[in-house]
């Protein structure tokens, strides 16, 4: 059995679902300016910003992944609830805390003749929720 490269609530994300090419995570950081007179303006550190993360892949129906398996993936981001995200990507399984699903792209290609794609490259946007369901705290830089 293959091991998931993450695992999004109930998606867990391989070969038999939906193959990972990429993991992209962004920290964001608030400065406030202050003006001052004849100097420039001087900075504030407000607190942490947004924690985003980027999930793209590709699924190839009927020989890796599920054809249908970003479709269920945007039914659940339409519940409106933040998912536990666990990732596997350096070689240790990392909780990551609660996510919410902001977009699901997907794009066909290779048609086959009878308009079935041969190849599914997706793309999925995510921010961060809080470490727990409930709890909108803001994890620390680390994540």
């Amino acid at each position: 059995m293959q091991i998931p490269t993450a695992q999004l609530g109930r998606f867990a994300f391989g070969l038999d679902t939906g193959s990972v090419d990429s993991l992209s995570r962004n920290w964001s950081f608030r400065w406030a300016s202050q003006e001052r007179l004849g100097l420039n303006p001087a900075k504030q550190f407000t607190g942490l910003g947004d924690q985003t993360l980027s999930i793209s892949g590709m699924i190839f129906p009927g020989e890796i992944g599920e054809a249908y398996f970003v479709e269920e993936l945007a039914k659940e981001a339409g519940t409106g609830n933040p998912l536990l995200l666990v990732t596997n990507v350096k070689d240790v399984g990392q909780v990551l805390g609660y996510w919410c699903i902001n977009s699901c792209q997907e794009t066909s290609g290779n048609l086959d003749y009878q308009n079935k794609a041969r190849t599914i490259s997706f793309s999925l946007s995510l921010s961060f929720y809080g470490d727990r369901y409930g709890n909108s705290a803001i994890s620390n830089a680390r994540g």
